[in-house]
């Protein structure tokens, strides 16, 4: 046995390093890619940030993405209006790297990002404990690493792994009774709520309906006003700002909009149906399979009725296959092994569907 423990310990040591070299040399090859490294969702949150610190210019300043797409994309432009777009908060996170060289604040930003993801999806394994042993958890991270939206998330500077590790580290702390410490990890989702506004709402619903969970409702709210206040400091009423700059995304269109979605109906009752569940479910514990099905409902819910649809917005699927799988595998053995078989051909339909 103690034999054993040391091996997975020399395994795990050996997968830190590997990965860590790994995210180290994918971000180094984008790096030198000009259109990568210029077309980049960092690109215009670094622009706009420097512009805030240099020359006090507006983050939300419609001048920056002009700026941004004129020498980025050069005579032939964007097709839609490049802006922030995103909560001001996001610079208590980023704004250091404004005070560096782009390339520099690139390549840092694109192995954080990485490092996020996987060591969400290796933390979502330990929690749930699956699979059973490390070797099968190496090989779930490598089939992950390789997931295509991770690495189009990677390529083009995105965002969404804050919020993939913030979901598992909330998870963690719910699973442990730390509620309060559970609020201030959901802060994460807001960097970027594209994906995780109708998780948040089922874990504030969730938090409301037992006395012992309020402090969840303390710690969000603590970390809510700490990060407003902070980006205040520097874009006084960004709320409004953000809201307002919102307007100007263009006519961006949901999965269910592209499929059949008159009059937004289907995206509304598919989230009436899932605010349901959540409440048929609102007393269960979040160590139960209930609970782990209600993340997964909402995570798949919302990519499904936001309009902002493209494969980087589904980074979380890896942590929500986990969550289902482990679950399935204790509430029903006998669809386990189908539920295994069909994530596997889905994943390898998927690579296939991309080449294609």
């Amino acid at each position: 046995m103690h034999r054993s423990l040391e091996d997975d310990k020399k395994k795990l040591l050996m997968l830190v390093t590997v990965g860590f070299l790994f995210c180290l040399a994918f971000a180094f090859v984008i790096n030198r890619n000009p259109i990568a490294l210029h077309q980049s969702d960092i690109y215009l949150r670094w622009y706009a940030i420097d512009k805030l610190f240099s020359d006090a210019r507006d983050l939300y300043d419609s001048r920056n993405g002009e700026e941004v797409t004129s020498y980025a994309w050069g005579e032939q432009g964007y097709p839609l209006t490049l802006n922030f777009y995103y909560p001001a908060h996001l610079l208590v996170l980023i704004g250091p790297l404004a005070l560096l060289p782009y390339p520099v604040a690139h390549l840092i930003w694109t192995v954080a990002g990485q490092i996020f993801y996987l060591a969400a999806v290796w933390l979502s394994m330990r929690l749930v404990d699956w699979p059973d042993s490390v070797n099968k958890r190496t090989a779930f991270v490598v089939a992950a690493a390789l997931f295509i939206p991770f690495t189009q998330h990677t390529i083009w500077g995105q965002f969404n792994t804050i919020a993939v590790l913030s979901l598992v580290l909330c998870l963690y702390a719910l699973r442990k009774g730390h509620h309060g410490l559970a609020g201030v990890f959901a802060i994460g989702f807001t960097f970027k709520p594209h994906t995780t506004v109708l998780t948040l709402a089922f874990l504030i619903l969730w938090a409301l309906f037992k006395r012992e969970r309020w402090p969840f409702l303390f710690g969000f709210g603590l970390s809510a006003l700490v990060t407003w206040a902070a980006a205040e400091v520097f874009q006084p009423g960004w709320v409004l700002d953000f809201v307002k700059t919102l307007g100007a995304y263009g006519s961006m269109k949901s999965a269910f909009d592209l499929l059949w979605n008159p009059y937004q109906v289907v995206a509304g009752v598919s989230c009436a149906m899932a605010l349901f569940l959540f409440l048929r479910n609102r007393r269960t514990p979040a160590t139960s399979a209930a609970f782990a099905g209600c993340i997964c409902l909402s995570l798949a819910v919302w990519c499904l009725v936001v309009p902002a649809i493209d494969i980087m917005h589904i980074v979380m699927l890896p942590v929500a296959v986990v969550l289902l799988l482990a679950s399935l595998q204790v509430t029903y053995p006998r669809l386990y092994r189908c539920a295994l078989i069909a994530t596997a051909l889905v994943y390898i339909l998927g690579i296939v569907g991309f080449a294609w």
